[in-house]
């Protein structure tokens, strides 16, 4: 590691995310990752994570239905 490896960094900071994601492998979930529940109906932006969040209950009827006319 050296000042200025932005590639260096970027691999480094990827094989991080993958360990730290292929580590939750069958343990419980980290709850605090979850910015919202299953249940909630709402759509939004998340900033600091540069996501937007979709969470399952706003992608049933009759909020999303994949059968209707467009």
């Amino acid at each position: 590691m050296r000042d200025g490896d932005a590639f260096g960094n970027a691999q480094r900071a990827a094989a991080f995310h993958h360990d730290w994601d292929a580590a939750k492998v069958g343990r419980p979930v980290y709850r605090w990752e979850w910015s919202a529940t299953p249940m909630t109906v709402d759509a939004f932006a998340n900033y600091p994570k540069v996501a937007i969040v979709f969470p399952a209950a706003i992608l049933q009827p009759p909020f999303f239905d994949a059968g209707v006319d467009p």
